[in-house]
């Protein structure tokens, strides 16, 4: 009986077939990196917004203690300035100020107008801008540019609303001090955090979930 001698001969890939190869596992990477990049944006915006909110809520705390009810506070709405240096500027770590800013935008594109830019635009420590500009006769509202004037200064990606009631006698920052919206119930929440809205309520929305970006939210 004779022995059998097999030769298997190992076909070798083509190029056509690399190319392919290489393009899938590109596209898969690239994916897996856009969804890091996207889960850090959310992680850090988050951490941002409520690093800054505390330190808001803790500065109106400390001039609670020291002033009494915001209700016998010192207001005049045509000079700002005297309301953050008796009231903020003690407990914050403000380290600028200036009468111009680049140009902002609500969440549908709109150019945010005089009230923002008529404003002092202050600067923390931590690199985030404040403004703060009259909202009828009981209100402060503020904006806060978590990455000061690095773009895109657009509400509900880096720009949020907060609110600051005048006229609250009791001592509740959570009610004197929150996020615009908190109190307008979910659905009109995400109606003002869309794309075609101003975006007014997004800080709302995310405070609500509890300090992270929900199910939904259109910008990430």
């Amino acid at each position: 009986m004779y022995n059998k001698i097999y030769i298997i001969m190992k076909k070798a890939f083509t190029l056509a077939e690399v190319l392919i190869t290489l393009g899938i596992i590109g596209v898969i990477a690239s994916t897996i990196l856009n969804i890091m990049i996207n889960n850090y944006r959310k992680t850090h915006t988050v951490n941002r917004l409520k690093e800054t909110y505390n330190k808001l809520s803790q500065a109106f705390n400390l001039a609670i203690i020291e002033h009494d009810a915001p209700s016998n506070w010192m207001y005049d709405d045509s000079n700002l300035d005297l309301f953050v240096e008796k009231y903020l500027a003690p407990y914050l770590k403000i380290i600028a100020k200036s009468s111009v800013a680049p140009d902002h935008y609500y969440a549908s594109g709109n150019k945010i107008g005089f009230i923002y830019q008529r404003r002092t635009h202050y600067y923390l420590a931590n690199g985030v801008e404040l403004t703060i500009f009259p909202y009828a006769d009981t209100h402060y509202l503020m904006i806060i540019d978590l990455n000061g004037t690095k773009g895109p200064n657009k509400m509900g990606i880096d720009c949020f609303l907060l609110q600051f009631s005048k006229n609250i006698t009791a001592v509740s920052v959570s009610k004197l001090f929150t996020m615009n919206g908190i109190f307008s119930g979910l659905s009109r929440i995400k109606l003002n955090c869309n794309k075609n809205s101003e975006g007014t309520h997004c800080g709302a929305w995310i405070m609500l979930e509890g300090w992270k970006i929900p199910e939904g939210y259109p910008f990430f």
